[in-house]
């Protein structure tokens, strides 16, 4: 990232002011259950750390009351009842504010609450799902965030990978255990499940960066910590109290870190699905094998035996009758989603069969986009043989205008993954020239190219 320098220069300058007067100079509005216990510990934490804080109630937030503030936290008091079910009276407390997409103040988006605030902005940090349920892992320890101006030293521990990771991750280096760190003294279901987001594409573009990746339900490919432009995803739905000592001073940076995006707004916004999910859809045809089929009735088999309350009264006589309509529902469900992630050509040519699909995406993945029915292969750009998310791309085809050179495919690939419709071969030459070093594809932000704006000095806090 191009500007982590400049971030880090930053940090430094707030650690070396915080070293006079023992608080560091930053103005913090925390946004959250007015007159809670969980309101009370983030403001005394956090008045132990920052020069003024601020509280408000987050359901009644404006966006003119981040005025006077460096750093706005939107935060709630917990939706589960501490053993792994949904309170629906507490959980019915929360309404976040909409913001609009001109809101450009540095904002720390904690657990479920923040998850409110990103789905209506269409930001990276989405709501992939509330399943945050263990430690961080794949923690990016070369990040300012880790180093200045406290120092972070997470501890790790090596935990054994969940069995259905397999078919949750596209990462072949996954192994059988995980190294990870403990960011809460206490985990789901004792506490609330944190928030995590989507890593595939998180960071295609300069005004995103992920710092860890998080044990959750939905596998090992999440996003527990990680900035979008001037917002921040804090997953974790500990207060500061059940934080880890390091887990604390982490928090303490990210605060400082997210006053160098002040007057930033993301490029782009999250409107279509990453590439690498042609991966995870492929790898999930696995469910239709036989071996994957007999290991889901196993786990039904099971789940019924520790909580016989879930079998109906009309089903008791006959348990393995529920276990298979269950299974058949399960079936069907998957199937449904099969036939709406993969497109008909494939399923006729692959079947069930898993390791062709993957064959098949990874084989192509340079050359995919969204088409009817799943990821489609741009046979335009194959026929170019340069991956249509890079740079090179537009190079080739510029060049094949200048020359000649099939340009009818040229000019079809350029106003596809562009937003220009030149008609001479000189203007998108000087077009190009004007902004190569500024260019950069997204998948999430619609499959074309989008010029940086991020590197744009941030504006003086107000």
């Amino acid at each position: 990232m191009r500007s982590l320098l400049g971030a880090f220069l930053v940090l430094a300058a707030v650690g070396a002011c915080a070293a006079a007067d023992e608080r560091f100079p930053v103005r913090v509005l925390y946004c959250g259950n007015s007159g809670s216990e969980r309101e009370a510990d983030f403001h005394s934490f956090l008045e132990g750390h920052f020069a003024k804080v601020t509280t408000c109630n987050l359901n009644a937030f404006k966006e003119d009351d981040a005025k006077g503030h460096d750093v706005v936290l939107f935060d709630w008091t917990n939706g589960y009842n501490g053993k792994g079910t949904i309170d629906l009276d507490k959980w019915g407390t929360l309404n976040a504010p909409f913001l609009t997409k001109k809101f450009s103040r540095p904002a720390i988006l904690i657990g479920r609450a923040g998850g409110q605030v990103a789905m209506r902005l269409n930001l990276k940090t989405d709501w992939l799902c509330l399943c945050l349920n263990g430690p961080a892992h794949q923690l990016r320890l070369n990040h300012p965030l880790f180093h200045s101006p406290l120092n972070v030293d997470p501890q790790f521990d090596t935990l054994p990978t969940p069995k259905d990771y397999r078919d949750l991750t596209i990462d072949p280096s996954l192994g059988s255990t995980m190294k990870v760190w403990h960011v809460q003294t206490k985990n789901y279901p004792k506490i609330d499940p944190g928030l995590v987001s989507t890593l595939y594409g998180f960071d295609d573009s300069p005004d995103a960066e992920v710092i860890a990746q998080g044990v959750a339900g939905k596998g090992p490919d999440t996003v527990a910590l990680g900035r979008h432009a001037n917002f921040f995803l804090w997953g974790f739905s500990a207060s500061p109290t059940d934080m880890r000592p390091a887990a604390q001073r982490l928090f303490v940076n990210v605060i400082c870190y997210m006053r160098h995006f002040d007057g930033r707004r993301p490029i782009v916004r999250s409107i279509q699905q990453s590439r690498e999910w042609a991966l995870r859809y492929a790898i999930s045809v696995r469910e239709f094998s036989d071996a994957e089929r007999q290991r889901e009735i196993q786990a039904l088999r099971a789940a019924v035996k520790q909580h016989p309350e879930f079998v109906p009264e009309r089903r008791r006589g006959n348990v393995e009758a529920f276990v298979a309509e269950q299974f058949d529902r399960h079936q069907k469900s998957d199937r449904a989603a099969w036939e709406r992630q993969i497109p008909e050509n494939l399923r006729k040519q692959f079947g069930t069969n898993a390791d062709k699909y993957v064959e098949y995406y990874r084989t192509n993945l340079e050359y995919l986009q969204p088409g009817g029915g799943g990821f489609v292969v741009d046979e335009d750009v194959k026929a170019i043989s340069v991956s249509n998310r890079r740079v090179e791309l537009i190079d080739r085809c510029v060049s094949m205008l200048e020359h000649n050179d099939r340009p009818q495919l040229a000019r079809r690939v350029l106003t596809r993954y562009t937003d220009e419709a030149f008609e001479t071969a000189p203007e998108w030459r000087t077009w190009l020239e004007q902004n190569r070093d500024s260019l950069f594809f997204s998948d999430v932000g619609g499959y074309r190219f989008f010029i940086d704006t991020a590197h744009n000095p941030p504006r003086k806090s107000r």
